[in-house]
Formats: C-alpha cells, structure tokens, sequence
C-alpha cells in the first residue's frame, strides 16, 4: 500500500489530491492497484507525515513523535501565492500606487484606493471575473497579507466607490502612464492604434448602442474600445466609445486629442486600413502626425494609375488562377513571386516583396458628411416609414421616456417580437438612413430594407440599395445619391510603398473562385424553390435576395442581376439569370495580395522598414486579442456609464502588468506568455499555519520546484520565495 498524488487542472488553478493504493494481480495475472481511501487535498506536511508511517509500517517499526511534534497545528487557509505576487511585484514596479494615490483624493482612511484598484487589476490577469465575483476571490489569495487589507473590508460597496474614483482620474492616470513610460525607456520608437467592441448582457448603459459586433454577433448591446499603445504594447491612451461609432469616426477623435501632444512628435504612428481612405489620409496629412496606413484595397488603382510603372506589377498576375489543391497552390506562389520579382519589386523573403515608389503629390477628395434630410412622415411609406418609427423610438429610449422596448412595444400595441424587427432597421448606416427616408433609393419595403440593414458594413447596403433602386425602376437615382455629397479637395504630398505576400495571393485567388462556385450553387437552389408551385415569392423579395447573397461575398459589381417570368410545368414563375462581367473580375482580382502603403512624407525610413513598421501594428492587435481572450472584459455586466469606463481602465493596467512580464522575459531570452507564467506559478501557495494551542499564525510558503525557481530568476523575482522577505512584506490578516 503506498500514499498517491494526482494533479487535477481546473481552468488557471492545478489541485493536488491524495489516496491510499494497493497493487494486486488480477485473475489473469496483470499486475494493477485498487483504490483502498481518497484522503482529498492534503497538506505537504500531512503528505510527508502519511508517507513516514507507511515506510515505518513496512519495516514493522513504529513513530516516535518529538515532544515539538506533539504541539497541535492546523492549516488554516491554503492562499493562492506565487502569480499573485509576481503580478504585485510587477504592479509596484512601475509605481502605480503612488500615483493613484496622488490622483484620488482619498476620503476612506480605512482602504486605500490604490490598494483596491491594485487587486481588481490582478483579477483580471489572474481571475477575470465580475466585482462580486472579485470580493469571493480576494480572501482566497495572500492579497489580504500582501497589501495589509482585512478580507472584510474589501467588499461590494468600496469596490463600486473605488470604480468611480478611478473613472474620475481617468484622463490624468494615462498622461501619468506616459510619463513613466518616457521616464523608463526614453521617446516612444512607434505608436499602433485599433478598435474593438465589448457587449453586455441584458440592455447595458446609456453608452451601449444596439449593433452587430465585430465577431458577427448580431443586435447585441454594445460599446466600443479605442486604444493607442507603443511598440512595447504598452497603452497610452484609451476610450470608451458608443456602441454604433465607426472605427474611422474613433481613430479620426483620436488623431484630433493627441496631434498636438510633445510626445507623439515625430514618431511614426500605425493606422489600420479604417483611415486609409482618401477622406481620412487628408486629416491625417493636415494634423502633421507621421502617418502610416494601408489603402482599401478597391483604391489602391487611383494612386498607381498616375505613377510611371514600366510595368505594374498586378498585370503581370492577371492570366493566374486559384486552387484549393496544395500541388497546384505552391505552384501558384512560385510564379507569382518570379512575375513580381521580373516586373522589379524587391524579394525579401519567401513571403514578402517590395516596391518603393517613392513621394506623390495626391489630390484627395473628400466627401462631407450627407445633410439632414426634413420629411414629413406622412408622406413616408414601406421601410421609410417604419425606419422614421424606429429612430423615434431609439430617441424615447435615450431620452428615458421609456426604460425598454418591451415598454415602446406596450404602449405602441406591438409584440416585442414585432418591436425587434423594428429596431433592427436601425442597422443601416446612419448616412444611409438619411438617404433612405429621403427617397433617393426608390420605394424599399420594410422586410427588404431589414434585410440589406443586417448586412455587415456601409458599403454592401449601399450597393444593395442602388441595385435594388435601379431594378425598380428609380428615376435619376445616380444624381439623386450624388446630390447628397458634398466634395472638397486637398492636395498632400505622401510617400507610397507597395508590397506583395504571394501567400495571400493565392489564399485570395483560391477563396475567390470558391465564392464563385457558392453563387453558382445558391443561385441554382434559388432557381429550383422559385419553380415549386406553392412559391410565393414576388420579383422584389427575389431581387433582394439575390442582391443580398451577392453582397455578403462581395461580388454585386461582378454580376448583373436579371430577373425575368417563366412558363413551366403548367404554372408560370420568376426565374433569376445573373451574369458574369469577366472584365470586372479581372480589376477586381489584380490587387490580390497588394498592399498599399501611404505614409507621411517626411518619415525617414527605408520601403522595408516601412512595411516591417506597418507589419508590427499586430503589437495592438495582439494586446486587443489578450484582453479578449485572457483578460475578459466581456460580457460586461456594469450598467452605468461610469463603471463601464473604469472597468476598461482595469483591464488596460492588467494589459501593462502583463505586457511588462513578457518583455522582461523575452528580454532574458525566454518568450513566454503573461497567462502561462501565471499558470505555472499557480501551485505555489501560502499556507496558513496555526500553531500550538493558542494557534498562533505562520506563514509557510509551498516549495517551488525547479522550473518555478528558473522562471522567477528570469524576471528577477527570486525574493517573494525567500523566507526572509516574505516575513518582512506580509501583514498577517484577522482570524475569526
């Protein structure tokens, strides 16, 4: 019989739980063990002490306990240690607690605030929760020890107080964070930027705006999360933003707040696609920040047609086609790489060639934003009306005349189920809206209205509507949807770089041709319902279904759409023809795989260097997937606008405390992520002795084992194992 430890993973946390075993042979003469006594979590103590008597009852020997071993002890609580004090010692090492505490006003002798904030933090690397949640963890972990904080003390109400301190110094803690930055590693070398969406369960703050998320998720409660970080990913700047604002909108405020800040002067700062259009390259040029960004992709031809390429190197790839066979794909990417590298774009490696074509003076045209349409919504009807409804309502809500919809649809004599389809024309753009209740797409009804509504972005309903304006017969519908903008122009010097991953190319070129043979397919299936007798489908909800499917794969300017009455079978029905435009494909397919950088023209760096400069912006994009993904800031269960700030300031310090261990491990020749320290650390924890009768408290640290000790060498960390330090640094909490 012998004493059997078994390691049981939960999540972030490992247990250890120990039985009694017997080996046996069975009848057939296998040798196996049988359980005899599951003994549960058991202290090292307790182990090493049932291990000694079972040795001692195998030698037929007997224990003599020593007169200190006859004093009672008790293991009073087992502390979550060793992450927790990594994460601390990270926290206090860039001062934070200072300068909360120089920033809040402190009014609560009892807590300080720093201290409450300081745990939330740690929370969120270590155990993303909810702040209830956080009040169950805290007493778990030696954080009470480490800060000097009465587990009771930390409770529900100080925490929501704490929450809105934190969101009233939100704007000074950041302008702080620069400062320690600056003060640590000198000017920032690059600046990235991105946004993304957090969403709430049940209806969320006044903040919240009902939206698809940028996962797909359909009419969720929604926010967004601008963040502005360096080349070390360490934020610098962060906002919470209404649900429906538009990336371009976001990072358009963000360029206005920091363009005449000292320290982003002169330091090449990295922009996603969103402010690569010609409207938003203009603000970028007039703010003087040293801009870099990429082309959509459809206006990469405006800037090359006017430059003197001998020959672009897109028209060299035009005869090539994709595959989702692997032998004929790797064929693919040889030939690409050679057409390129022959029409004279620099190979740099096996994935990545490139063009410098040097500094441009561009004439940009800018579109202001659609004027406001009055109508009288008696004269409104189909989709317009209904639409007009739905922004009334959005309006009662916002202006708390009602709580709900479910109240709207009370008082209106709707089902919700009916208020829900309302509301969800609220998915068209909101430009779009304007042009919709304004007439200039024609009479839409309201089902296909709520159906090109639900596609993803601006400019697929846009195609949606003038396509399905055109089919129905709308006059002048060209000028009428020009009307409605209002152009300038701009004239900026930029620098222009091109550069070419033959990987994407025929990643792109192989999904294309797959997305042909879906329209094939749906449109033969379409075909085959319109036949069936019992179809009750009219040419407008086939045009937009059709239409719809078309611009969900991108492809409405690819076919012409044709929907024309057939007799078959005795009974007549609609059928649908689409057409291929093979001279559309082919400028739609030559900047596959291109990329079109456009930079402020003053920047110093080499074409490379500037591709590897706009490469690396998957530093913030990474930072966006770990708080995603690691730090959980959604669901988001605060419902005042307040908390919702706060807590995405929590989850911007958990991203500096994890981003800080990182760097100083891949600095020590040891890349590893902040949630895997984390994790290999977790079977480290504190042990909560009572001692004699009186029970006095020790504090007993679990003996890390090598690869624990190596990792905290690497991040220099050895102290908060070393016996000494530890006596010194706790304070032992109240026992009850």
């Amino acid at each position: 019989m012998h004493l059997q430890l078994l390691k049981v993973r939960s999540g972030r946390s490992t247990k250890r739980y120990a039985r009694l075993v017997q080996s046996y042979r069975r009848d057939d003469g296998m040798l196996t063990q049988r359980v005899i006594a599951n003994l549960g979590e058991l202290s090292d103590l307790e182990v090493e002490n049932i291990r000694t008597a079972l040795r001692a009852s195998r030698a037929a020997k007997s224990v003599v306990l020593t007169e200190a071993a006859t004093l009672r002890s008790k293991v009073l609580a087992n502390l979550d240690y060793l992450s927790i004090a990594v994460a601390l010692e990270t926290w206090r090492s860039w001062n934070l607690s200072t300068m909360l505490t120089e920033l809040i006003s402190e009014r609560d002798a009892a807590v300080c605030a720093a201290d409450v904030i300081c745990a939330l933090t740690i929370q969120r690397c270590i155990a993303p929760g909810s702040k209830s949640q956080a009040q169950r963890w805290f007493p778990r972990t030696a954080l009470p020890e480490l800060l000097g904080v009465a587990p009771a003390l930390f409770h529900n109400t100080r925490i929501h107080r704490v929450l809105d301190r934190l969101d009233a110094i939100d704007a000074d803690l950041q302008d702080g964070l620069v400062r320690r930055y600056e003060q640590r590693d000198g000017a920032f070398a690059t600046l990235f930027t991105d946004v993304t969406d957090a969403w709430f369960e049940g209806r969320g703050p006044d903040i919240a705006e009902r939206s698809r998320t940028k996962e797909g998720m359909p009419n969720r409660y929604k926010i967004g999360i601008l963040l502005l970080c360096n080349e070390h990913g360490f934020p610098l700047r962060w906002c919470t933003l209404p649900g429906r604002t538009q990336d371009r909108e976001a990072l358009r405020d963000l360029v206005g707040a920091i363009e005449d800040r000292e320290w982003v002067q002169n330091v090449p700062i990295v922009f996603d696609r969103a402010m690569g259009s010609a409207g938003a390259v203009a603000r970028l040029w007039s703010s003087k920040l040293r801009f870099l960004t990429a082309v959509p992709r459809p206006e990469i031809h405006t800037y090359c047609k006017g430059l003197s390429l001998s020959v672009p190197p897109s028209s060299t790839l035009a005869d090539l086609h994709g595959s989702d066979d692997q032998t004929e794909r790797d064929a693919l990417i040889a030939a690409a790489g050679s057409r390129v590298s022959a029409a004279g774009m620099h190979k740099v490696d096996e994935q990545l060639y490139v063009l410098d074509l040097g500094i441009s003076t561009r004439t940009f045209r800018v579109a202001s934003e659609s004027p406001t349409v009055e109508v009288k919504p008696e004269t409104l009807e189909g989709g317009a009306l209904w639409l007009h409804h739905a922004r009334a309502y959005r309006a009662m809500l916002a202006a708390k005349t009602f709580r709900t919809q479910a109240d709207i649809a009370k008082d209106q004599g709707f089902s919700v189920a009916r208020m829900t389809q309302i509301m969800a024309l609220l998915r068209l753009d909101d430009a779009l809206q304007n042009e919709v209740i304004a007439g200039h797409y024609g009479s839409v009804s309201e089902i296909v209205l709520r159906r090109f509504a639900g596609l993803r972005t601006k400019t697929m309903q846009r195609r949606v509507l003038i396509e399905h304006a055109k089919q129905m017969g709308a006059s002048e519908l060209g000028q009428s949807a020009q009307r409605l903008q209002e152009h300038t122009t701009v004239d900026a010097t930029v620098r222009l770089v091109l550069y070419f991953n033959p990987h994407k190319f025929a990643e792109m070129r192989a999904t294309a041709e797959r997305h042909r043979r879906e329209i094939e397919t749906y449109l033969r299936d379409l075909n085959a319902r319109l036949r069936c007798k019992n179809s009750r489908a009219t040419r407008e909800s086939v045009f937009s279904d059709i239409t719809a499917k078309l611009a969900a794969q991108s492809m409405l300017s690819i076919y012409s759409v044709r929907v024309d009455t057939s007799f078959e079978d005795g009974h007549e029905h609609l059928t649908v023809a689409l057409e291929f435009d093979e001279n559309e494909w082919g400028e739609r397919r030559k900047d596959d795989g291109f990329v079109l950088l456009v930079a402020h023209a003053e920047l110093p760096h080499s074409a490379q260097e500037l591709v590897a400069v706009y490469r690396a912006k998957d530093t913030v994009e990474k930072d966006f997937q770990t708080i995603k993904t690691d730090i959980k800031p959604r669901p988001v269960f605060h419902h005042t606008d307040p908390k919702v700030r706060a807590h995405v300031s929590l989850c911007m310090l958990a991203l500096l405390l994890e981003r800080t261990i990182e760097r100083r491990l891949r600095e020590a020749g040891a890349a590893m992520t902040a949630p895997a320290v984390f994790e290999d650390l977790a079977s480290v924890h504190l042990n909560m002795i009572g001692l004699g009768p009186d029970e006095t408290i020790s504090y007993v640290p679990t003996e890390p084992n090598t690869a624990q000790r190596e990792l905290l060498a690497r991040l220099q960390l050895e102290r908060v194992i070393d016996q000494d330090h530890l006596a010194s640094s706790i304070t032992p909490r109240p026992v009850r």
